[in-house]
């Protein structure tokens, strides 16, 4: 018998200084972003990861900029993925590339303080 769970809500933190947040979310509000981000799983072991239709806020600048929801589970990336939203050169974010994608369904233009964590993903 499969346990089923409830959806979770997570937050993921960017680091405002290696990641242009700011032109993610105009691109999102001009149209010129497909609103899926591809987001790592960080250094952390986790006993729970997120899963397909979990919630998910994103804290960058100590500010909540968006709303996602997980659209795909954390897997092995066997090459880097190409961010243009990267400051300077692209970086691996995990030794072994795992990531999830997330699709943006809310983008706060008016941010809320939200602050971010040392971890990639918390349980809110």
């Amino acid at each position: 018998m499969t346990t089923v769970r409830p959806n979770t809500t997570w937050k993921t933190t960017w680091n405002k200084t290696l990641y242009d947040y700011e032109k993610v979310i105009n691109d999102i509000n001009n149209g010129t972003h497909n609103k899926v981000i591809v987001q790592s799983k960080g250094k952390r072991n986790m006993k729970f990861c997120p899963i397909i239709g979990d919630f998910v806020y994103v804290s960058c600048n100590k500010l909540k900029i968006m709303k996602c929801v997980v659209i795909s589970e954390f897997s092995v990336n066997m090459t880097q993925l190409e961010d243009p939203y990267n400051k300077g050169e692209n970086r691996t974010h995990t030794e072994n590339n795992i990531c999830l994608t997330m699709r943006v369904i809310e983008v706060y233009n008016q941010a809320e303080p939200l602050k971010g964590n040392q971890s990639t993903w918390v349980k809110m």
